[in-house]
This record gives C-alpha cells, structure tokens and sequence, in this order.
C-alpha cells in the first residue's frame, strides 16, 4: 500500500513581495523539493503592518480552500508559518472546519497566544491535529510592538513573545516550545540559519544534511 503524500503549507509574514525568489518560504520550497521526498507550496501575499487587517479574512479563505482541496485528495499536511503567517494558518484552518493537520509549526507567531483561544487545545483534543510546535526568539524586536494598544488595535497577536499559554494539560504533550538565543524577528531565515532551521520542520532524513 502506498504511503500518503505529505505537502508542506509555508506562509509568509507582511512586509514580502510574493513572487521573490529569496523569500523564506520560495526557499523552503526548493529546499523541500530538493532534498525530501515531500512536497510542498508557498502560500504568498503582501501587506503592509498597518493594511494587515483589512485582507486578513480573505487571505484566511485562500488558505482554507488550499487544505480542504489537499485534505480531500488524501495529503498529510504540515503547516508552517512565520509572524502574520501563523494567523492565516490559524484563521484558515477554523474557516476550513479544521480539517486533518498532521504538524503545525508557528515561528515567531504574531497570532494569539492562549491555546483555549486560538482552539489548538480542541482542535489537538479532538486530533484534528496531531502537534504544535512553538518557537519564539528571545530578541525579538517586531513583538513587542505587536503587544502595544496600537498592535492590539491592528490585530496582531503576541505568541512567539510570550509562547504557548494555558495549554490543556491532556494535550501538553503533542505540543513543543523553543527558545532561539540572540536571534532577531526573521533570524532563522538567514542564510546561516536557513538549514538548521528548515530542519524543526521534518521527522524524516534530508538530503545533503547531517542528522
């Protein structure tokens, strides 16, 4: 019997031309093409930090339409967003009546932080997905704008500021938290860090990259 196929789902923050090669998640699209056997698409949009809110539910409905089409022809999917990305995952996948995720990976989440408020606590419970993983960085300096009044304002959330709060305790250990030393808001893109990071993201060997 055949293995189900996995694609990768990568979403991008504000303030990212779609169509740049050097982008994170066109990146993270060769890398995966390249050296997994995965496949993977980057979902791409632009907006400003002050326009944010006023395409969000649209981006939201783009991207539910993309997991309920791969959900439907029998993929595993993992999601992986950065800052502003990690709410459209969020919002997409409640627009999508969360359908089956395998893996969430939240990087520098500007989206909510509570697991009650932003369902991960019922949406893992019910195994509507299978793990979260969290990862903050401890120099973060786009956050804690986010977590001011006019941030609040705007909509942004502050989880890869705080990390995961109030997880359900049933459900604590599908749930994975880091903290990166001295790393900035989009250090883990660098090119540095670029493998070491995109290297969270898959269980299975990579090609051309140590264990």
């Amino acid at each position: 019997m055949n293995q189900p196929r996995t694609i990768y789902l990568f979403v991008n923050g504000i303030a990212t031309w779609p169509g740049n090669f050097t982008n994170w998640n066109k990146r993270a699209v060769t890398f995966t093409h390249t050296r997994t056997e995965n496949r993977a698409e980057a979902f791409e949009y632009f907006c400003t930090p002050l326009t944010r809110p006023f395409r969000e539910d649209e981006r939201a409905k783009h991207f539910a339409r993309a997991l309920r089409d791969y959900s439907s022809a029998g993929w595993q999917i993992v999601c992986v967003g950065h800052s502003n990305g990690c709410d459209v995952i969020l919002d997409g996948l409640r627009r999508a009546d969360w359908p089956k995720v395998e893996t969430i990976h939240l990087v520098c989440g500007a989206c909510e932080a509570d697991f009650n408020r932003n369902l991960l606590n019922r949406a893992l419970e019910n195994n509507r997905v299978g793990k979260v993983f969290v990862y903050c960085a401890e120099d973060d300096w786009a956050l804690p704008l986010a977590n001011t009044a006019a941030g609040k304002l705007l909509g942004y959330g502050v989880l890869g500021l705080k990390g995961a709060l109030r997880i359900d305790d049933r459900v604590k250990d599908r749930v994975g938290q880091m903290w990166w030393p001295r790393y900035g808001h989009s250090t883990c893109w660098q090119p540095d860090h670029f493998v070491s990071t995109m290297k969270y993201f898959f269980t299975g060997p990579i090609e051309g990259v140590r264990p």
